[in-house]
């Protein structure tokens, strides 16, 4: 029997311990619910506002539109239609010159047999490049049918300016004015003021129906006018015709007014348009035609 080995008593090594630490595992975080992504609100676009609509152009009346111009002179601004018509019927002007503007109205002139020069105005209405003009009834006031020469005005129709001669016109159809013979006023009646008796006539025509005085004499006068032949009558007015030089005024009308053989008016202050002193030719009218030359008259006295 082999004796067990005694055992070697040798240095002791310190072996320290190692406590074993378990390693933690990752703690797997809780699936989280993502966040949702706020959509942004659409930003509200600003409302436009609606432009404002266009005034459409003027449109031109058809029945003007339809008229044809008599003639077109050259250079000038307007034109004017139709060639001839009777009172109350439209006259279409067309503005060939816009910068010319404004234009208020039309002017008719005329020098019948015997260089009796005769003047109508009327103004225009509407806009854009065709105005419109009634024919005037105080055309048939006129001796005989004639032709006019129109004029148009222009600046303002307080203070109208000629812009030049644009077509001419002849009227038509005066007989049949608003359907009645009488185109011109019915006579007023009126007491004879003092000393009406006592005015003399510049002179008598021979034949005439009347006659007239005194010569000459201010605005707002008084005319004394005696009827020598009351056939035609009654008598309705005067009207004063004035040869007209380069286009200048023509005539002017004043009432008469009274009854019997001695009739009066006023001598009207548009005669002093003319230059002082002017000799106007005075007719007498009834109630629908002129019953020719009775005098002359002189204004004196003018601004």
């Amino acid at each position: 029997h082999t004796p067990s080995p005694v055992p070697t008593k040798s240095a002791s090594v310190f072996v320290p311990l190692v406590k074993f630490v378990p390693t933690p595992r990752p703690t797997e975080k809780p699936a989280s619910t993502p966040t949702p992504k706020l959509t942004p609100k659409p930003t509200p676009k600003p409302t436009a506002k609606p432009a404002p609509t266009a005034k459409p152009a003027p449109t031109a009346n058809p029945v003007l539109a339809a008229i044809k111009a008599c003639f077109t002179n050259s250079g000038s601004y307007a034109n004017v239609g139709p060639c001839f018509g009777a009172p109350g019927s439209l006259l279409a002007v067309r503005i060939l010159n816009p910068a010319k503007g404004p234009f208020v109205g039309l002017q008719f002139r005329t020098s019948p047999a015997g260089g009796v020069a005769a003047l109508v105005e009327t103004p225009l209405s509407g806009s854009g490049s065709i105005l419109s003009a009634t024919v005037p009834t105080k055309l048939c006031e006129a001796p005989a049918p004639i032709k006019w020469d129109v004029y148009l005005l222009g600046g303002s129709a307080a203070n109208p300016t000629l812009k030049g001669d644009i077509g001419q016109f002849s009227v038509t159809g005066c007989q049949n004015v608003t359907g009645k013979k009488s185109t011109l006023p019915t006579p007023v009646p009126g007491t004879p003021p003092p000393g009406l008796s006592a005015v003399k006539a510049c002179f008598t025509n021979s034949g005439a129906v009347a006659n007239v005085g005194p010569c000459f004499g201010p605005a707002n006068s008084l005319l004394a006018v005696r009827i020598l032949n009351p056939k035609n009558g009654p008598f309705t007015l005067l009207q004063f015709q004035l040869q007209v030089f380069g286009g200048g005024p023509g005539f002017v009308t004043s009432p008469l007014i009274g009854s019997g053989n001695l009739l009066w008016a006023k001598v009207p202050i548009q005669l002093c348009v003319a230059k002082s002193p002017a000799k106007w030719q005075v007719w007498i009218f009834n109630k629908t035609a002129p019953q020719g030359q009775i005098g002359q008259f002189t204004i004196t006295g003018c601004p």
